[in-house]
Formats: C-alpha cells, sequence, structure tokens
C-alpha cells in the first residue's frame, strides 16, 4: 500500500529500484509494526495478523528489530548497495541471483557484499 501510494510505480526508472524501494518498504512496515505493537501493549491486545509470524521470528533473534534497523541505515550511509543487498536478502527473502538481477550486478559481486555487509551487521550488533 505505501509503494502505492506513494507513486514510486509511475517514476520507475528501473527494476532496480523498485526492488530497493520494495525492501525499504517492508523494513519500514516492520519497524512501525513494532513500534504499535509496543505501543499496543499499554492499550490492550490487537488482532493477529501474518506479519506477526515473521515478527516472532525476529523476537527469536538474539537482538532487537530496532537495533537491526538503526544499523542498516548506518550501512546505507556508508555503502547504499551493501544495505540494498541486505535489504533485498533478508526483508524481500530474494536469492543471489534475484538480487543481482535487480541491482544489475555480478553473483560474485553479491555474495562478496552480502557477506561484508553480514560481518559488518554482526559487529554493530554484538
Amino acid at each position: 500500500m505505501r509503494l502505492l501510494r506513494s507513486g514510486v510505480f509511475q517514476n520507475s526508472p528501473n527494476k532496480r529500484y523498485l526492488f530497493a524501494a520494495a525492501a525499504r518498504t517492508m523494513r519500514n512496515v516492520i519497524a512501525d509494526h513494532l513500534r504499535n505493537k509496543r505501543a499496543r501493549k499499554r492499550r490492550g491486545t490487537g488482532r493477529r495478523v501474518l506479519l506477526e509470524q515473521l515478527l516472532e521470528q525476529l523476537a527469536e533473534q538474539p537482538f532487537e528489530f530496532g537495533e537491526l534497523n538503526e544499523a542498516i541505515e548506518r550501512l546505507e550511509s556508508t555503502s547504499p548497495r551493501r544495505a540494498s543487498i541486505v535489504n533485498m536478502r533478508f526483508f524481500l527473502a530474494m536469492t543471489i541471483k534475484e538480487t543481482a538481477d535487480a541491482l544489475g550486478v555480478s553473483t560474485a559481486t553479491v555474495e562478496k557484499e552480502w557477506r561484508e555487509a553480514r560481518a559488518w551487521l554482526f559487529k554493530q550488533l554484538s
């Protein structure tokens, strides 16, 4: 819904832009949902949606999603392509090949930058 409202489909110069926007939007949706969920705890319970399953899996991770979101934002400021790779792989569950095709780079580049981005994020989150 956010992508449709933002007009991204009318202004998209290429597929790479669409995938980056979709991944960033998915991350923002999850971050907003977690903020709302915390607020609901004080107001009462909300109804359960499929997104809850993803959030439950995230809750099992040894870090808070908010910390991950902030770390990805820092990564975006220093390495936008690595941040795009993280967003596409993590939030859109794209394969290495799909990510490479979307970004217009080789699979070897995606594999290398995915490894580097994960190591950087691990260091940031530990």
